[in-house]
């Protein structure tokens, strides 16, 4: 049993305060006891806990394959076969390195020397 005691000193026993109010409606705008079970009109039990929960397990949910731009295709290989090829191009500056007496290093371009 959960005991506690208030500031006052006053024992409180949640326990047996949970099972007297346990078919109370709860505050809000849900329409459920303190147990969870649906209400109806007048306080009466639609569906209780448990078949709220079983039913909440056994619902299947299916995973669609999509994406934003149409199916998404099935297997890899179809995947590698829609990316196109993309070649990468050198670029036209070469630079070198160049170190100041201070131990700095800076990049300089070939071209700026020779002309």
């Amino acid at each position: 049993m959960s005991r506690h005691t208030s500031y006052r000193g006053i024992t409180i026993d949640m326990d047996t305060m949970r099972n007297e109010n346990e078919k109370t409606t709860a505050i809000g705008n849900m329409k459920v006891n303190a147990r969870g079970d649906q209400l109806g009109k007048n306080g009466t039990i639609i569906k209780n806990s448990d078949q709220i929960a079983r039913e909440n397990y056994n619902r299947q949910t299916t995973v669609v394959n999509t994406g934003l731009k149409g199916d998404l295709p099935s297997s890899p290989a179809t995947i590698e076969q829609n990316i196109p090829a993309t070649t990468v191009k050198p670029t036209s500056k070469k630079t070198k390195e160049k170190e100041l007496p201070s131990g700095d290093i800076i990049m300089e371009d070939d071209n700026e020397g020779k002309s």
